[in-house]
């Protein structure tokens, strides 16, 4: 049995698992079953008796089951805000009806709480492991503490089952020493992991942990399909941040401090002129920095409050309703609601919730991962406009969420490495309303010439306007390659053609053979271990 839980099998056949694990939700045409049914007008299924499922996400679940048969490890990618947990809860009502048991493993309060209450409105038996609360381990569903396990090593123990479901919520923190000790403790676990930005904070891939990936729809298609909103950015150029040093991957919290302090004088002027008025996040360098922005938007006249992580829960809670319920208009934080907060969940009822409209990017990273996991914040839909502005540079440091797709577990986004050499286009900014576009634009909206690639912004804090606009003919991501030959793979199979005509489509329509990293992976999730020159006959193995 190799590390993945695939049968070893001579080249030519197919490695399955002995049984595809029951619990795995497999939405078909024809499915009309109580988990997971299909057939309705909008297309959208529903899971556990009220909760739909849109297109997409019921995708994800078939590409699971797919994948159940070579893997037990995977590791599902959904942009922020397009329902990662929904998918997680379909798999689990499922998983439940059919007798295993179910872990979801989070590190923040907030990650308990949240599909904690989930599972209660759907009527689900549940507890929660955390240090502090009374614990229930005969529950068939446990939403549990990575930390508490870690420290309890027994209870995860006591936990292992014969039949198991363990899902990993912000997988891209899997690397850490707590989640590898936890799931050390049940080796023969099925394992999902969930995120949005699949590679860990210092840009590294999960190879090491998870056997495939799983990516859905992309960001571009959800916001032209109104499941996202793409917020207006406004961006400076990138602040000067020579000789500040890295820890981790990551610039050091006390030298930043410093470099942007001189910038707080202008946060509040320039929110005021470009959102004000809208429930408004700010991601600040340090404590010290957070409370210094908070002192200047109260002194201005403005309803603000600073959070961080050693905030008290109680206040912390009380201070994200008051921003829900439109009682403030400014929330700053540090470090803190990067991961896990939907701000709707914070709503009183009966009081009318007003969304969060904007984003105050007043911390430079060095991190893409941390970047997009603070831009997930704006882009829930069901608001009138998003904006974003960005006084850190991250945007030009970092790119759109358009583009913030076609992952690899190597660590690789379109094909190229996340650490240390993807870069952003330059920009090309025009030379009438100041709009910033990219390099493939040839004239701005507003009819002005647009100079040459250049450097963004104005000097001082003053920001520009950036505006992401897709080449002509855009390229493939790794994933939709990877997705066409998948295609070609099927056709060969059904007209017995050899493996070699599907290389050669490919090489015809994109001009280069598939890398062979990536060919490998596609072989393995179709199963195929057939050697270049075997025909994908019946008899060589099944492919889908």
């Amino acid at each position: 049995m190799s590390r993945n839980g695939t049968r070893n099998v001579p080249s030519g056949d197919i490695a399955t698992h002995d049984e595809t694990p029951s619990f795995w939700v497999f939405p078909g045409p024809h499915d009309t079953g109580s988990v997971c049914r299909m057939g309705s007008e909008s297309g959208a299924g529903r899971v556990g008796g009220d909760v739909r499922l849109r297109q997409y996400q019921r995708d994800i679940l078939r590409r699971q089951h797919e994948a159940a048969r070579i893997a037990r490890r995977l590791l599902i990618v959904l942009a922020t805000g397009l329902g990662k947990t929904e998918v997680m809860l379909a798999n689990i009502s499922s998983a439940v009806s059919k007798g295993y048991r179910a872990i979801i493993l989070a590190h923040r309060e907030e990650l308990l709480s949240q599909p904690a209450e989930r599972l209660a409105a759907r009527g689900i038996d549940h507890s929660i492991i955390k240090a502090g609360r009374p614990m229930r381990l005969a529950a068939p569903v446990q939403v549990a503490s990575v930390q508490t396990l870690a420290r309890r090593p027994q209870v995860a123990q006591q936990l292992a089952a014969p039949k198991l479901l363990v899902y990993v919520d912000e997988a891209h923190r899997v690397a850490a020493a707590s989640y590898r000790q936890v799931l050390e403790a049940w080796p023969e676990a099925f394992v999902v992991g969930q995120t949005a930005t699949p590679y860990r904070l210092d840009g590294e891939g999960l190879h090491d942990f998870f056997d495939q990936i799983i990516e859905g729809i992309a960001p571009a298609d959800a916001i032209a399909q109104g499941w996202l909103v793409e917020p207006r950015v406004y961006a400076a150029r990138e602040p000067d941040l020579t000789g500040v040093r890295k820890r981790g991957g990551e610039y050091a919290a006390s030298e930043l401090e410093e470099r942007m302090a001189v910038l707080t004088g202008e946060i509040v002027p320039t929110w005021r002129r470009l959102a004000g008025g809208l429930a408004t996040v700010c991601f600040a360098v340090s404590r010290r920095h957070s409370r210094a922005i908070v002192e200047e938007f109260t002194r201005a006249g403005v309803a603000a409050a600073h959070i961080d992580g050693e905030t008290d829960a109680g206040e912390r809670r009380a201070v994200l309703v008051r921003l829900a319920c439109g009682e403030l208009q400014v929330v700053s934080n540090v470090d803190l609601l990067t991961e896990g907060w939907d701000g709707q969940s914070y709503a009183r009822p009966g009081v009318p919730y007003v969304p969060l409209q904007a984003m105050i990017a007043a911390r430079p990273t060095a991190s893409m991962g941390l970047w997009f996991q603070m831009v997930g914040r704006l882009t829930r839909p069901g608001k009138g406009r998003a904006v974003l502005l960005d006084h850190a540079g991250n945007t030009r440091r970092h790119g759109f969420l358009r583009t913030h797709h076609g992952f690899s577990l190597d660590g690789e986004m379109g094909g190229v490495s996340i650490k240390g050499k993807w870069r952003p286009t330059p920009l090309r900014r025009c030379a009438v309303c100041a709009a910033v576009w990219p390099p493939t634009a040839e004239r701005c909206e507003c009819g002005g010439e647009l100079g040459q690639p250049r450097e963004v912004g104005k000097r001082g804090g003053e920001l520009d306007l950036l505006e992401p606009q897709e080449a002509t003919r855009r390229k493939a991501t790794p994933a939709e390659k990877a997705a066409e030959y998948r295609r070609l793979l099927g056709v060969a199979k059904a007209r017995s053609y050899k493996l070699g005509w599907a290389d050669i489509q490919f090489q015809i329509k994109y001009g280069h053979f598939m890398q062979p990293k990536a060919k490998r992976r596609v072989l393995d999730e179709l199963g195929v271990r057939a050697r270049p020159g075997t025909a994908l006959r019946e008899g060589a193995g099944r492919l889908f």
